[in-house]
């Protein structure tokens, strides 16, 4: 069976879903053994330099200076928020499947993780065609939800209808639609009841295997690790408003260590700052040894708004660490509620009573637990199974 991935991204980009297009394609000789014959399609393709932001911009024809207008605008205009995604992704994806078609390779399916992919897939597809296709959204089963958080401005008003009827094209037109968690295809299903459930699925995320040296902790301070781009919808920024609020007395039994760039890095930096707590969080940028840091630290958290099924977190799991995170996405299926961690509210407040209950759990054990469930549940293997099964079922009716 020949299966081919396009993937509009780039597959070192620092998002979970470059991260789990990367450890798809470090599978290949995992997938041929289920035969399934692998192909990969990427950014990579088309751009090898990699390119984003402005300089994205300019290729396209768009002066910085206009970028940055957009930019500044796209959270409150939905003009702007319009053509910034297609700035930031919907451009790329078109040029991919454009590029993909002059190559005129044969499939008998195309696998894809990202909406506007697919729908310039399908908005090109020709009679003569008759690739099944295989959509996986790593949401919480809501097509628009991250894209909604990131632009308000979005979710009403007549370009709203306009953005979501791709998503209504899309579900007309392909063959099985995935998730990245159970809650996540149980959601859209609920939501989406003219969709057959037989053509819904989901699998989990999985990463492989990484072993790092033995680390020395420091006994008297609880290190908490949060990785992930730093923007609204991760919740970083009610890590650091709890911390604006903690007694000194605690705030010298804790350190944490955030991981990631992002648009609101700066104003979470000076925030700190200004209220003299830098002696307590460090902020690290994108770092390439991020099991390392991991190793080194205590706990994780995320205290994210919306996700599917982040990779940061079975990345901190495989490390032997407890999860504080929220209940969103498919989340909830990845602790175990007082065993590997907790569950909160992606609030200040919710960081807070966290923060100030440190001293109530042992945290080394919830660790253990948390490594036993990744490897029961979240392996590279099983995610590479769970994949060529639907594969394989998805040709059963041609």
């Amino acid at each position: 069976m020949k299966v081919t991935l396009l993937y509009s991204k780039y597959l070192s980009d620092p998002t979970g879903a470059s991260a789990v297009m990367r450890f798809l394609h470090e599978s290949k000789s995992l997938f041929e053994d289920k035969g399934v014959d692998i192909d990969y399609y990427t950014r990579e393709n088309i751009f090898p330099n990699k390119i984003k932001g402005s300089k994205a911009a300019e290729i396209h024809g768009i002066k910085k200076y206009l970028y940055n207008l957009i930019d500044s605008h796209c959270r409150t205009n939905s003009l702007a928020a319009l053509l910034h995604l297609y700035i930031r992704s919907g451009r790329a994806a078109k040029t991919l499947v454009s590029r993909y078609r002059q190559l005129n390779r044969k499939a008998d399916v195309v696998f894809m993780h990202e909406l506007n992919t697919c729908y310039y897939y399908l908005k090109t597809r020709k009679k003569e065609d008759t690739a099944k296709v295989v959509l996986v959204v790593h949401t919480n089963g809501e097509l628009y939800k991250m894209d909604f958080i990131q632009y308000p401005c979005l979710r009403k008003g007549f370009l709203s209808k306009y953005y979501t009827s791709k998503g209504e094209f899309v579900l007309k037109h392909i063959d099985k639609i995935g998730f990245v968690a159970e809650s996540s295809s149980l959601h859209f299903i609920e939501i989406h009841p003219r969709f057959d459930k037989n053509n819904v699925f989901f699998n989990y995320n999985g990463v492989p295997e990484y072993k790092v040296n033995d680390t020395t902790k420091n006994p008297e301070v609880l290190s908490i690790c949060c990785v992930g781009t730093i923007c609204e919808r991760k919740g970083q920024r009610f890590i650091i408003e709890a911390l604006k609020e903690l007694p000194e007395n605690l705030l010298g039994k804790i350190h944490i260590n955030i991981i990631g760039n992002g648009t609101i890095k700066d104003e979470l930096y000076n925030t700190c700052k200004d209220n003299n707590i830098l002696d307590f969080i460090s902020f690290l940028g994108s770092r390439t040894d991020v099991a390392e840091i991991l190793a080194e630290n205590d706990i994780f958290i995320l205290p994210s708004l919306d996700e599917g099924l982040p990779i940061s977190i079975l990345e901190a799991m495989r490390q032997g660490l407890p999860i504080i995170s929220t209940r969103v996405g498919g989340i909830p299926e990845m602790i175990i509620e007082g065993e590997t961690g907790f569950l909160i509210e992606p609030s200040k407040e919710g960081v807070k009573d966290f923060l100030m209950n440190l001293d109530k759990y042992d945290w080394k054990k919830m660790g253990d637990n948390s490594k036993r469930l990744f490897d029961e549940r979240f392996s590279l293997h099983s995610m590479v199974n769970g994949y060529s099964e639907v594969f394989h079922l998805s040709l059963i009716h041609i």
